[in-house]
């Protein structure tokens, strides 16, 4: 019979797919392991590998477990005061006798000494060895588009690429924008965001960013937030604008200032363009814009908006604008940003409407504040301020100017509309002078 060679399609197929099954079986060992820090298989588990060694001369914290073994003038183990204490969150150990002893920031051997000078009131010469049995090792927690979120003990030195690698992300995660959050012992937080894939998938020739594979420390939170449903992005505009809500921007098509305005109907007529405020995730003062500039031109106050940004168009304050009311072409609130006179207030109020009486015009000023007592009212004649026969003045902020409306001069009859109303009135006076003339 024929035998094969090592080279036969069967035999390098096996070869093939033994590894596989050996490397499918070791990690499944592997993964049904029991973690050292949670024995009794409750809970995510991680497969990290094992406990990273620790200085057995550190000193002591809370969370470690501690050897302590206690013998008698006899050399005998006091079996009652010898075992494995954990240090509580206070850095206390409770031995039998003597009660609660704290052993926090102290080396094991100066730990020794000072379970001994407690004991010795209870035992004969006692000789007391302490050693470290165990650390708590790292934590942290994983968040948002994670496969499995939850609390994983981690090694140190352990990055963020090896415990995303680990763990697992979802298709949607959007790995250029993780959120690290650390909180240290004395519980202040920073927050950071790193472009993961600026490491991940480095652009043509470039190298690896490694400051964006940043090294995980314990009580770290990682967050990973969802990409995009669509290609677009939102931001918020609220205060006085025409339409305030959620206004949508393009991702990935830059968006200013003016634009996301505009989309949200732009500033009202009461709106204090001088005050235009962006806040933005992660920056802590917020910026604060002049729209005028943005109007005329100023780049630099028209700056490219980002998804999640906040604005905000704040109000002119009562004193800050002028009342047209009545008559106007385009009647409201006249922001007062600089002097204006009566003629500009008309002007700027589109004009007034042929029905105006402008003989009549009053300007309301409100010297007393809320007292209408005190209310001045100026008449003004705006026919003849318009023909320079009536000085021109100067409003002032919170100023009502009104005009009231009137029937409007008449419209003059052409040629024809003229005849017919003459002929209209010599019929009236033939039928009155001829009351018996038949007409046919």
């Amino acid at each position: 019979m024929r035998r094969f060679a090592l080279t036969h399609p069967k035999s390098i197929i096996i070869s093939a797919i033994m590894p596989i099954l050996l490397l499918t079986v070791t990690v499944g060992s592997a993964m049904a392991q029991t973690d050292p820090q949670n024995p009794a298989g409750t809970g995510p588990t991680s497969p990290l590998g094992p406990e990273t060694p620790f200085d057995p001369n550190q000193k002591i914290k809370p969370g470690f477990d501690v050897n302590v073994t206690v013998t008698n003038a006899k050399n005998e183990i006091e079996t009652d005061l010898t075992g494995v204490f954990r240090v509580d969150t206070r850095g206390m150990i409770n031995e039998k006798l003597v009660g609660e002893i704290d052993i926090k920031d102290l080396k094991p051997a100066q730990a020794a000494d000072l379970i001994a000078g407690k004991l010795k009131a209870v035992v004969i010469n006692p000789t007391v060895k302490v050693s470290i049995a165990s650390v708590p090792r790292p934590q942290v927690l994983l968040s948002g588009q994670v496969t499995k979120p939850g609390s994983y003990p981690i090694n140190s030195g352990t990055t963020l690429g090896e415990a995303l690698t680990i763990f697992g992300v979802t298709e949607n995660a959007d790995l250029a924008r993780v959120r690290i959050t650390h909180k240290t012992d004395a519980g202040e937080k920073s927050t950071q965001e790193y472009n993961f894939l600026k490491w991940l998938k480095p652009n043509g020739s470039e190298k690896p960013d490694e400051a964006q594979n940043p090294v995980l420390q314990d009580k770290d939170l990682v967050f990973l937030q969802p990409k995009a449903v669509s290609a677009m992005g939102v931001v918020k505009v609220e205060g006085s604008v025409i339409r305030p809500g959620i206004v949508p921007i393009e991702t990935g098509l830059p968006t200013d200032l003016r634009q996301a305005l505009a989309r949200a109907g732009g500033p009202t007529p009461t709106a204090d363009k001088r005050q235009v405020t962006l806040r933005r995730y992660g920056v802590e003062k917020p910026f604060i814009f002049d729209y005028d500039k943005v109007e005329a031109g100023d780049a630099m106050q028209n700056i490219l908006i980002r998804e999640d940004d906040i604005i905000y168009v704040s109000s002119l304050g009562p004193d800050q604008f002028i009342n047209l009311n009545g008559a106007f072409i385009r009647p409201g609130k006249l922001p007062y940003n600089r002097p204006i006179t009566l003629t500009q207030a008309v002007s700027e109020g589109a004009g007034l409407s042929p029905q105006a009486k402008g003989n009549e015009g009053k300007v309301f000023r409100h010297i007393g504040g809320a007292d209408p007592t005190k209310t001045q009212i100026i008449s003004f004649n705006y026919d003849k301020v318009r023909k320079n026969l009536s000085p021109d003045f100067l409003l002032e902020p919170g100023d009502t100017v009104e005009v009231p409306i009137g029937s409007g001069p008449r419209p003059q009859l052409t040629g024809l509309e003229l005849a017919q109303s003459l002929l209209s009135v010599a019929l009236i006076v033939d039928r009155l002078l001829n009351p018996g003339t038949r007409q046919f």
